[in-house]
């Protein structure tokens, strides 16, 4: 139906454009109207074809549609130029002057050649004697019209008259109405389709006429100065340029009309006539507890006075549910008004792309479901140049940053081809300021709705899992936070948990090193202890991470190595020396000497040779066929510390993470 309805308003269109092409080739070419009409409506398809392509629609499918309403309209035109051919020939017949008198009888040619001759010679003696007729008074010249609209359509004004005085005025006088009817029509509740179509039809049939008008005088009045010239033996130069210009101006008037008009009344006619067949149709209800309005479907105009009419009538309403590939720019710029000012919240469960973002972005709260994503595109109206669809972009990006979206962020969006989209990922959302709010903070969510993570809740899950996640957030919250914002990076799928881990574990190792020295001593013994134990868990399994974790060259996760037990016993370990808040004791060099002289004796008496020279020799001079060896000595350094009385230990574990 939507295609025999688009049909039908190509052949009106094609009728429209091609017949008032066709005259103006017709008097400008002395074309028949057979050819003239074929020429123009050649003309309307390649024109309407090439503006109306889209992705959707390739070029040719596009001209083939409009090749084949050319052909009824084709027919329709020559239809109406026969019906007005044979009253223009009795209006003809009409003026013609009346017939001859019929040849009298041959019986009577004597007698009337004898009457006639009498007569003659009766009024040749009346002429003699007669006193000679007094001259007749000289007839007054008609007079010229003064209706310079008459005078110009004839052809009658000079030609530097109608070329520079005629046609500059009333190319400014229209450009002077269109833009002060522009401003008095529009809608005060915006963009009404209905109204901008009769307004473009207005519009574009008085520049037509216009047109036709300009052109038509201009082209006679060259003609009769060519022909003064031609007389005078004068050249024609300036006659026969301003030809050229004017049908250089009726190639760029059909342009306009081809390239602008066309497509934008084509548009607004499947707008009005049509309900917008490209765009899904909308659904607005009420959530059960009617607390939340729940839009799925494409944005038409009149949504707006819909969703207008039910929020009027749910004042308990919080929230604005979204789901929408998007629509009509101006009527989602109503709606945005009508969020804006009930102060509601928005949600996205699956997606809300092009104009529905607009809406999006005029909640207080912006929430992004975990299966939901937004599409930004430019801007994209048939029939618009380069120019107006900047302009278009930009009152868009001005709403968009009204609501605290970056430029940056703008700035690339709104350079996505309209035939394209563009998902960001949530990082870039939130760091746009496009989404704000935390679901957990809102005293309800929309049915359907799961939120997405937050930073908020990826806290409260480390919270809830380890006592150490809270000693770092009291202890050392800057640490935290980064904890937190790979949490989050996980949670939605920007990195993998092998990357959560590594990163979790090295902000923890490096946090707990430097805080290692305030730890009180037995906790400092466990730490050796749970070291150990870790190095020789390593050890059996993989040499090479046991030496690289022991000695720090690279970081390792020990979750695929230990044992959950061993690993709960780290995580307590850790906790006590974050929550530390001690100062280390001052010990002097000769008393830290002698501490270690006992661990090196206590080690040679359970280490071999090799074993114990691969723990001393630096650790980038190492083999990876002294891996073992390394590893072991590191588990009996750590035993041997653990054995001295706590004090003991405890200095040395400080001097060595020093």
């Amino acid at each position: 139906m939507a295609f025999i309805g688009g049909l039908v308003g190509a052949v009106v269109g094609s009728v429209f454009f091609g017949g008032v092409l066709g005259w103006i080739i017709h008097k400008l070419l002395r074309l028949p109207y057979s050819a003239s009409d074929a020429v123009a409506l050649l003309v309307v398809v390649f024109g309407t074809g090439f503006t109306n392509a889209s992705p959707s629609r390739p070029m040719v499918s596009t001209w083939l549609f409009y090749f084949v309403a050319a052909i009824p309209a084709y027919l329709i035109l020559r239809q109406l130029r026969r019906s007005a051919s044979p009253a223009l020939a009795v209006a003809t017949a009409g003026d013609q002057p009346p017939p001859l008198p019929q040849t009298p009888r041959s019986d009577e040619t004597a007698v009337a050649a004898q009457m006639q001759l009498e007569e003659e010679i009766a009024l040749s003696v009346r002429t003699q004697s007669a006193p000679p007729p007094l001259p007749s008074p000289p007839q007054p010249k008609p007079k010229r019209s003064q209706n310079i609209i008459a005078r110009h359509w004839r052809g009658e004004l000079p030609l530097p008259v109608s070329y520079w005085l005629v046609n500059f005025a009333v190319n400014l006088g229209a450009g002077v109405a269109v833009l002060f009817l522009s401003s008095i029509l529009t809608p005060n509740d915006g963009y009404e389709p209905a109204g901008i179509l009769a307004f473009q039809a207005f519009i574009w049939t008085t520049l037509t006429m216009l047109a036709i008008w300009q052109v038509v005088g201009l082209w006679r009045s060259a003609e009769r100065r060519a022909g003064e010239q031609s007389r005078a033996r004068r050249s024609a130069f300036w006659a026969r340029a301003a030809q050229v210009m004017a049908a250089i101006g009726v190639l760029q008037f059909g342009l306009a009309i081809t390239n602008n008009a066309a497509p934008q009344f084509a548009e607004l006619s499947r707008i009005v006539f049509l309900n917008d067949p490209d765009i899904p149709d909308a659904t607005l209800r009420l959530s059960d507890d009617a607390r939340f309005l729940v839009l799925d479907g494409g944005i038409k105009y009149g949504l707006a006075g819909q969703v207008d009419l039910l929020l009027g009538a749910a004042p308990n309403v919080t929230g604005l549910l979204l789901s929408s590939p998007g629509g009509r720019v101006a009527e989602a710029r109503k709606i945005f008004d009508l969020v804006r000012e009930r102060g509601l919240d928005t949600f996205v469960s699956d997606e809300c792309s092009s104009a529905c973002t607009l809406v999006f972005v005029a909640g207080r709260n912006r929430l992004v479901g975990q299966n939901g994503r937004l599409g930004f595109h430019g801007s994209f109206f048939p029939g618009m140049s380069e120019q107006d669809l900047r302009e278009m972009n930009d009152a868009w990006a001005s709403l968009y940053r009204s609501a605290g979206l970056s430029a940056g962020f703008l700035d690339r969006a709104l350079r996505v081809p309209p035939e394209s989209i563009w998902y960001p990922t949530r990082e870039e959302l939130r760091e746009a300021g496009v989404t704000l709010g935390d679901a957990s903070k809102l005293a309800a969510l929309p049915d359907g709705f799961t939120a997405a993570a937050s930073l908020a809740s990826v806290r409260e899950t480390l919270l809830a899992a380890s006592g150490l996640y809270e000693a770092i957030d009291t202890h050392a919250p800057d640490q935290a936070a980064r904890i937190y914002a790979r949490g989050l990076d996980y949670a939605e799928g920007n990195i993998s948990v092998d990357a959560l881990t590594s990163e979790v574990n090295g902000i923890i190792i490096k946090l707990v090193t430097t805080r290692l020295s305030r730890a009180d001593d037995q906790t400092l013994v466990q730490y050796a202890l749970v070291a150990a134990d870790e190095y020789d868990a390593l050890r059996q399994l993989d040499t090479t991470a046991c030496f690289h974790y022991a000695s720090g060259t690279q970081q390792i996760n020990l979750k695929s190595y230990i044992s959950p037990e061993l690993a709960a016993r780290e995580a307590a370990v850790n906790e006590r020396i974050v929550r530390s808040v001690g100062t280390a004791p001052s010990v002097t060099q000769t008393y830290l000497d002698s501490i270690w002289g006992a661990v090196g004796w206590a080690m040679r008496n359970t280490l071999t040779q090799a074993e114990f020279d691969a723990f001393m020799t630096p650790v980038e001079q190492i083999t990876p066929s002294e891996h073992e060896a390394y590893c072991i000595a590191a588990t009996a350094m750590m035993r041997e510390l653990a054995k001295l009385p706590p004090h003991e230990a405890a200095t040395a574990i400080r001097s060595f993470y020093q």
